[in-house]
């Protein structure tokens, strides 16, 4: 496997090279983790670094063109409202560092989209659990994906509680992609040096694009900035590097500041609802 690098000045070093290599299952120190064997990489094939070399201390992406194409295939399908999904691969832990290799999605229908929000229902997650067993039964769910139809590439708020309320394990990632733009942007839980121990939904500054479809990029990536909870703006700063999840620049009024924990709390109290509806649903359909 061969390594290139993109938007980074840095140099590269060795450990470009081989995102995967002499990787050992993942540790079991505050939740158990499903176990899988090391992932396999063709050495023949190409790894682009975007953005900076990741630190060890952050989640650390492999993503594969494979899986890019069938977000974007995907978002074809309906070009006035969010889609969405969830992200396919194996993640292992080498010390204090998880390696996340994305292999490929699974497309979700849910009646709770539109053209500005995108979640998932109890009944999206019940087709995803068997579509997941039908079709990448070795496979993680490690993370999820939704597109933004001519909105840029960011967090709201809305995605925030969807990332914080179900893909709360700190190898599983978001990625948001806009079709028209054609631009993308990755997102996961974050160590801030300021707040040790302390995961924060960010930007993921520093990750692999796999050339496994052609040999350039298959998404403009975009890095985003400034915090979802405080007034935002987009402004097209190209690949400058940050690690902060932002909302768009809007002309509404600004509300008063509110705890985001509120948020969190509430996509919680969401899924869980979510949850006992389909159990209700499993015990009536048993009885």
């Amino acid at each position: 496997m061969t390594s290139a690098s993109t938007f980074s000045d840095q140099p590269e070093s060795s450990e470009a090279e081989k995102p995967f290599a002499q990787a050992t299952p993942p540790s079991t120190n505050d939740t158990q983790l499903d176990t899988v064997g090391e992932p396999s990489i063709d050495d023949s094939i190409t790894v682009t670094l975007h953005g900076r070399q990741p630190p060890h201390d952050q989640v650390q992406v492999t993503i594969s063109q494979v899986a890019l194409k069938q977000v974007e295939g995907h978002s074809m399908g309906d070009m006035s409202r969010e889609l969405g999904g969830v992200l396919m691969g194996q993640f292992i832990q080498e010390d204090d560092t998880f390696l996340v290799k994305v292999e490929a999605v699974l497309p979700v229908k849910t009646d709770d989209h539109g053209p500005v929000h995108f979640t998932f229902t109890a009944d999206a997650w019940a087709q995803l659990h068997q579509d997941r067993a039908d079709h990448y039964p070795d496979l993680d769910i490690v993370g999820w994906f939704h597109t933004h139809p001519n909105l840029g590439v960011f967090y709201s708020a809305d995605d925030v509680i969807v990332h914080s309320a179900a893909f709360v394990m700190p190898w599983q990632v978001g990625l948001v992609f806009d079709p028209i733009l054609g631009e993308g942007c990755l997102v996961g839980w974050i160590d801030h040096s300021d707040d040790v121990g302390k995961l924060k939904l960010s930007s993921i500054d520093g990750f692999y694009e796999l050339l496994d479809v052609q040999d350039t990029s298959v998404v403009n990536w975009r890095f985003v900035e400034s915090a979802v909870w405080q007034q935002g703006v987009y402004p097209q700063t190209g690949y400058e590097l940050s690690n902060q999840v932002y909302a768009p620049a809007n002309d509404w009024p600004l509300l008063p500041a509110i705890s985001p924990w509120w948020g969190v709390i509430l996509g919680g109290l969401s899924l869980l609802i979510s949850l006992l509806l389909l159990i209700d649903r499993l015990i009536a359909g048993v009885n």
